[in-house]
């Protein structure tokens, strides 16, 4: 496990990458690492070829009255978490090297920033913007992976990965809990015994409005969300920022739930605020994404006045089956599917620009199977 330091030996050394074909997955964090944390890291290593983590605590993205200077910081306690899960490098830069010349250029998110935690905390989302853009250009990832915790953000970078043309396929994993249900931050460290099991309240809370809305039907989210809001305030630790169910596109409040929502609960437990949330659709569906199709509904192989694949390599085939019938014995199957099998990865890698990730997305296969593969075939790569 390498740890970097400066921004011009990270992007070297993802350059390198990229050039030898490897796919980067890339974890940006505050450290204080917690379990939340590393089944991201878990994830980017299981599915890419290099796994990169970040250390950063942003101040960007801190208000004047926030808690930059006392946000838990934990270097090498971190690290000891890094090195046995496979991690193959740590970009852990100060904050004169990621802004040398303070702030001056920024990312404005516009008004999907100014809402639910934007509201209490101004200018927040533009300071996680600012950052992540800049990571992205420093570690140049592949995919990039981002809990479900923090579902503004994750919304919000999904939008800035579209707006601005990142070629980066973003990742938003799901919530991991304390046996409790707490969901699982750094902030909790603040919690003494007794504020973290009031923290619970947060939990219960959705639980009980996602029990309204799928058990009970109730589809009316302003009777939910008053529910909600009566639960926590029973608990005498608990101080309400917002509660709120809106669409998991514009994060906007509904008044009728239908189609997929996001309950969204933000809440003070004596000087630590906590936010959590659930995903929800009317089929009572929870996670960190709409329900769907498969891709593949929408892909139809044969088009009009086109032979479908297998009548044109039938076709194909026709002339050479009259010369080789007559022969007892002939490896066919096998020289067929490996002609076919290497042109198809070779165009897929060419369309791809040799990202053997993407390839692998779109061939359907696994990245180390796409490896073997090209190794096998004898593939080169351009």
């Amino acid at each position: 496990m390498e740890v970097i330091k400066t921004i011009r030996d990270m992007q070297a050394m993802s350059r390198g990458f990229r050039l030898e074909g490897r796919s980067i997955g890339f974890v940006p964090t505050m450290g204080a690492l917690h379990e939340g944390h590393l089944s991201l890291i878990r994830r980017a290593r299981d599915e890419c070829d290099v796994t990169v983590v970040s250390i950063f605590v942003n101040p960007t993205q801190f208000g004047p009255q926030e808690d930059f200077d006392r946000y838990p910081r934990d270097p090498e306690g971190d690290l000891k978490k890094l090195r046995p899960i496979g991690v193959d490098v740590v970009f852990m830069p100060e904050v004169q090297e990621m802004y040398p010349h303070g702030a001056s250029i920024t990312v404005d998110v516009g008004d999907i920033g100014r809402i639910l935690c934007g509201k209490s905390r101004p200018g927040h989302f533009n300071g996680v913007a600012t950052v992540v853009t800049k990571l992205f250009n420093i570690v140049m990832p592949d995919r990039a992976y981002f809990g479900q915790k923090d579902f503004q953000q994750s919304v919000i970078i999904k939008r800035l990965v579209r707006d601005l043309d990142f070629d980066i396929d973003i990742v938003v994993c799901p919530i991991v809990r304390e046996p409790n249900g707490l969901a699982m931050s750094s902030r909790n460290l603040y919690l003494s015994d007794e504020e973290r099991q009031a923290a619970t309240i947060l939990y219960k809370a959705l639980k009980f409005g996602e029990e309204q809305i799928t058990s009970n039907g109730i589809r009316d989210a302003v009777k939910v969300k008053r529910e909600m809001e009566r639960m926590i305030a029973s608990e005498p630790l608990a101080r309400i920022d917002y509660v709120e169910i809106v669409d998991t596109e514009e994060l906007l409040p509904v008044d009728t739930i239908k189609g997929p929502v996001a309950l969204c609960v933000a809440v003070w437990i004596g000087n630590t605020r906590l936010i959590d949330n659930m995903v929800i659709d009317t089929s009572g569906r929870t996670g960190t994404e709409p329900a769907s199709g498969s891709q593949r509904d929408d892909i139809n192989l044969k088009h009009p006045g086109v032979k479908s694949i297998g009548g044109f390599i039938e076709e194909r085939l026709g002339g050479f089956m009259k010369k080789i019938k007559r022969l007892e014995s002939f490896d066919l199957y096998n020289i067929v599917i490996s002609e076919v099998e290497k042109s198809i990865i070779s165009m897929v890698l060419r369309e791809t620009k040799g990202n053997q990730l993407r390839a692998s997305k779109l061939l359907g296969i696994n990245r180390n199977t796409l490896r073997s593969k090209i190794k096998k075939l004898g593939i080169k790569i351009r």
